[in-house]
């Protein structure tokens, strides 16, 4: 499976990264031949997590610890920074009061951020899974682990653990705040919806709400304005806190037939990781549609 992908969309002409559930990292260039990166080049033999280019550097995390590219000889080799076990997730947010881009990263203890001399301690907010900046209040920071839900807020200069919810038990993988409500793709049992951090009269959104219980992981998306789903089912748009097939990029995406691992946007179109649920070979793909308005299937990796 692919689990994530990464575009830097400051850059003109940015490759297009994408790592899967086994190992390696791929390189796409839609001109140019796939280039992997794997253990010959310094990357554990292991799942990669994600990965994230932050001030010109190219920072890998796995279960191994943590990595950065390193091409001053001419050619790739990555090289450990630290051995920080157990990482999830690599996310850049910004000082709310200055614009300052900051990277953090989650892992089994915490969550750290990282600095051109070494890290700071932000969290001990454990095997955060997602660390989601609010789209509607950038002083707050939502974490999703594999207990619940919890909010940190910036004050005084310094991110600030500031409560949990105290009934979502669930493991978030994925979250978007839109229109006053928050919501949570979760592992296995669907999409929450909340009003806020401390709303425990949450809606739980699965086949009873008309989305299929397919696959692991639900992820939250925001496309054309709207609340888009990814699961084993396909892509599915909630509104209403109702779950319908969501045909944007054809009906294949929607009818079961094939499931969506990961979705993202770039600023010329769409990428879609797929894999066939009908078949005994899954036939992985990741396919990239051209376009906003009507994007049409460009090329098939």
């Amino acid at each position: 499976f692919i689990i994530s992908t990464y575009i830097n969309t400051k850059e003109k002409n940015s490759p297009f990264w994408f790592f899967n559930s086994d190992d390696g990292i791929y390189k796409v260039n839609v001109s140019n031949p796939f280039r992997e990166w794997n253990k010959e080049v310094g990357l554990p033999n292991i799942p990669i997590m994600d990965v994230v280019r932050y001030n010109g550097i190219l920072y890998v995390i796995s279960p191994a610890g943590l990595y950065y590219l390193d091409e001053t000889s001419g050619f790739a080799e990555f090289k450990l920074i630290s051995e920080v076990i157990e990482s999830w997730d690599l996310e850049i947010v910004k000082n709310p009061e200055t614009e300052e881009e900051i990277l953090l990263l989650s892992y089994a203890d915490g969550i750290i951020q990282i600095e051109k001399d070494g890290f700071t301690k932000v969290s001990n907010i454990s095997n955060a899974y997602t660390i989601y900046q609010s789209h509607e209040n950038p002083y707050k920071l939502y974490i999703g682990n594999y207990e619940g839900l919890y909010l940190m807020e910036y004050e005084n200069g310094k991110w600030v653990e500031k409560s949990k919810n105290p009934e979502l038990k669930f493991q978030i993988k994925s979250i978007l705040d839109k229109d006053d409500k928050i919501y949570l793709g979760c592992l296995s049992v669907g999409v929450i919806q909340l009003s806020d951090i401390n709303d425990t009269n949450f809606v739980l959104m699965d086949s009873a709400r008309g989305l299929p219980l397919e696959g692991q992981d639900f992820l939250v998306h925001e496309l054309n304005n709207e609340i888009i789903v990814s699961s084993g089912a396909g892509l599915y748009r909630i509104e209403d806190s109702i779950a319908t097939p969501y045909d944007f990029f054809g009906e294949e995406y929607c009818n079961g037939s094939v499931g969506v691992s990961y979705f993202f946007e770039d600023q010329y179109g769409y990428w879609i990781a797929s894999y066939e649920t009908n078949t005994e070979s899954a036939n992985h793909r990741l396919i990239r549609f051209k376009g906003k308005e009507n994007p049409e299937k460009d090329t098939v990796f």
